[in-house]
């Protein structure tokens, strides 16, 4: 018969003993990026390859997901005018026009020409939406791809949306389209 007691489990430090244990740990770097750090991620972001990873510093994520926006306004706009040339061609699939009409869509709302995100329905803070907007979007969209969420425009036209703002804000080297 037991006492109650577990007399087997080892004693949990002391919060003296963990302060000392760590006392010499080095801390890490949280100063926010300076406006010519940024420019040189963002170069840095918008030059790698398609299939590259970019390996970040604490600093540059964090700078990341507040920078919003990271791909030039040329790629932006040559990516809009690709897929807005292509997606309703009479060759095009279904799935190829929801998928395009999903680019258009995350393209229009993140550069603030749509006031309402195209998944969430949700009006944004502020124009165009901020980088914790454009990734609470990008979430949203995944939920719908992967059918934990339902949306009227279907899981084709989500997984445009969530690549688009993914490859907008550089979380992929791969365009969406072309």
């Amino acid at each position: 018969m037991s006492s109650g007691a577990d007399h087997g489990a080892p004693e949990a430090p002391s919060l003296a003993a963990l302060k000392a244990a760590f006392a010499d740990a080095p801390r890490p770097d949280t100063r926010p990026l300076s406006e010519a750090e940024k420019t040189a991620l963002r170069d840095r972001l918008n030059s790698a390859r398609p299939g590259q990873t970019v390996k970040l510093t604490h600093r540059e994520h964090t700078a990341r997901t507040e920078m919003g926006i990271i791909r030039t306004r040329e790629d932006v706009v040559s990516l809009y005018e690709l897929v807005q040339g292509e997606y309703r061609q009479p060759q095009a699939s279904p799935v190829s026009a929801e998928f395009g009409a999903g680019i258009l869509a995350a393209i229009e709302w993140a550069t603030g020409v749509e006031a309402i995100g195209p998944i969430t329905g949700e009006a944004a803070e502020q124009f165009p939406p901020s980088g914790a907007q454009l990734y609470h979007e990008q979430v949203a969209a995944l939920d719908v791809a992967e059918r934990r969420r339902q949306h009227a425009r279907g899981q084709n036209f989500a997984v445009g949306v969530e690549h688009t703002l993914m490859w907008l804000t550089a979380r992929t080297t791969e365009r969406p389209w072309g």
